[in-house]
């Protein structure tokens, strides 16, 4: 006891040394960061002084305590590794941008799936419209915060790093499906999308296309595609040639650039190819408003439309190419995210695709050959010289003219195909979704029969094995009589072992006893042996003694006389 105390006194002694440490360690440390935090108020009322800086210190301070909160929050919860989720949630960005790239995403997409695809949720399925919408409008809030404490800059790009580390904090904290990446990245760019949006929510005009363009083509690398624009050329009456060629004169072709995101319109573009030098018109598409979506619908160019909570993004719909007076027949579009079951199309609009067909090409027909008349005409090198050169020019305009229209009834009759497919495609989207709905419900219904079944089964087979024990209580009370009978038999062994091994005990402790005293008296006698042989060994050499000091001194003396003798020789 007096070990252990002693040395539990040691250890005790050496902890309050190292503590002492420690404490003297955490004070420097205390002195250290107060330095900083001086030096760093010194520094931030430095910064904020200059004229340049947007961050001002009233609001600075406040912030921190905000991040502060934001970090803890974020500490508390559960890092979701990548091995745990099995499937496609983009972890990584260059993941994602590979897939858009290609021009295909392998992400798991339902009917209720929302526009952005990285947002992926734990059951490895994109994320609903509805929770998306949810995303934007807490990030509009962020945004707010940040506005208020004079964080939020005038473009996504100029962000500052804590405000950009408290806004992928909260939303993290907020949505798990912001969790699922690697740097935030969902996070940033979720913010690129619509922070433009939250900035202006109510814009009062729409913006040019150029800047529109550049900053979706900044948040996301889309395919760009540059579109030639014309104003339409319209004939109302027969003016005279004089004044015929100054009307006819056509403005040069306005170069736009436009750019299209997979992210929210997976449309392709549609433009009308026509071999002729004639005038294209594009026109925006008419959006009709929609419950949950914000957009407008507007015929002035720019083709842009807004939605509530992502704004930036552009979609163009060609107008039909027109050369007639007659108003143009506007064809009602079908939804901008419109659902595609996979099926064949219906006859009705195969047979409208033939007929489009051909209408297409007998147009193109007939194109080509007045064209070719025109080349002819204009291949003469006397035609101008001709009598009657000013009637064929008066001519041919009629039959330009002529043309023209013809055009423009075949684009209405084109259009109104359009309207057409469109309402097919409708009709056949919407039987389709009626029969996978119906499919749906009976095989939900055939599962839960199925389960019930099981169930009763089950306990029916339950009930029928309790019945049959309850049927055999002699089977009961033989078991019960053999269990007491084991029991009997087993204790009566337990009696009879307790003598026996109380008579091997003893028996074997007496053994050990006298291999004990046996194995003592050896040593005993071993010691005296080697003691007597000792004693004998030391008498041996006292005896020896003697002679051994006589011999010593025979040779001392001989070793001084011979020492002697040189010694003389060495002095002559």
């Amino acid at each position: 006891m007096e070990l252990e105390n002693a040395e539990l006194k040691k250890l005790v002694a050496a902890l309050r040394s190292e503590a002492d440490e420690l404490r003297m360690q955490t004070h420097s440390f205390k002195g250290e960061i107060a330095g900083v935090n001086a030096a760093y108020e010194r520094l931030l009322a430095r910064v904020a002084s200059g004229p340049s800086n947007q961050i001002q210190s009233s609001y600075f301070q406040p912030f921190f305590c905000i991040l502060q909160l934001a970090r803890e929050a974020d500490a508390r919860l559960v890092e979701c590794q990548r091995e745990d989720y099995v499937g496609q949630y983009y972890w990584t960005e260059d993941s994602f941008f590979d897939e858009r790239q290609n021009g295909f995403f392998t992400a798991t997409r339902n009917l209720q799936s929302g526009p952005i695809p990285f947002l992926v949720g734990a059951n490895g399925m994109i994320v609903s419209n509805r929770l998306q919408e949810q995303m934007a409008r807490f990030g509009c809030i962020l945004f707010n915060t940040l506005r208020k404490y004079g964080m939020a800059p005038d473009a996504w790009e100029e962000i500052d790093v804590y405000a950009l580390e408290w806004f992928c904090l909260s939303i993290r904290v907020r949505f798990t499906e912001f969790r699922l990446c690697d740097n935030n990245w969902k996070a940033e760019t979720f913010a690129s999308i619509g922070y433009s949006g939250w900035r202006n929510p109510r814009q009062p005009a729409l913006p040019p296309v150029a800047q529109e363009t550049e900053a979706s083509a900044s948040n996301f690398p889309a395919t760009r595609q540059r579109v030639r624009v014309m104003k339409p050329k319209v004939q109302q009456q027969s003016p005279p040639p004089g004044q015929r060629q100054n009307e006819e004169a056509v403005q040069l072709p306005v170069d736009i650039e436009l750019s299209e995101s997979d992210l929210f319109s997976s449309e392709e573009f549609f433009f009308a190819d026509s071999d002729l030098d004639s005038l294209v018109s594009f026109g925006t598409r008419e959006l009709s408003p929609e419950p949950g979506n914000g957009s407008t619908s507007t015929s002035d160019f720019p083709p842009v439309f807004y939605d509530k909570d992502m704004t930036g993004f552009v979609e163009v719909l060609p107008r039909a190419t027109r050369f007639s007076s007659k108003p143009p027949c506007r064809s009602t579009p079908s939804k901008r995210r419109s659902v595609r079951i996979p099926g064949e199309d219906p006859l009705d609009y195969v047979q409208l695709k033939l007929e489009e067909g051909s209408r297409a090409k007998a147009v193109s027909e007939a194109l080509g050959q007045k064209r070719q008349k025109l080349e002819i005409l204009q291949g003469d090198p006397d035609w101008r010289a001709k009598p009657r050169a000013k009637e064929k020019k008066v001519c041919h305009v009629h039959e330009r003219r002529s043309i023209g229209n013809l055009i423009a009834e075949q684009m209405d009759d084109l259009d109104w195909g359009k309207v057409e497919k469109l309402r097919l495609q409708k009709e056949a989207n919407r039987k389709r979704k009626a029969v996978f709905s119906k499919a749906t419900i009976r095989h939900r219904k055939e599962e839960k029969l199925i389960f019930q079944l099981r169930t009763e089964a089950q306990a029916r087979a339950a009930r029928e094995e309790q019945e049959r024990w309850e049927g055999r209580p002699d089977v009961h009370q033989r078991l019960g009589r053999l269990v007491k009978h084991l029991q009997h038999v087993e204790r009566a062994y337990r009696k009879e072992e307790r003598l026996l091994l109380a008579r091997d005990k003893s028996r074997r402790w007496a053994a050990d006893r006298a291999a004990f005293l046996a194995v003592q008296q050896v040593r005993i006698e071993r010691a005296r042996m080697a003691h007597n042989e000792k004693l004998a060994n030391r008498e041996r050499l006292l005896r020896m003694l003697p002679q051994l000091a006589l011999y010593q001194t025979m040779v001392m003396k001989q070793r001084i006389n011979d020492f002697r003798k040189k010694q003389a020789l060495a002095t002559k």
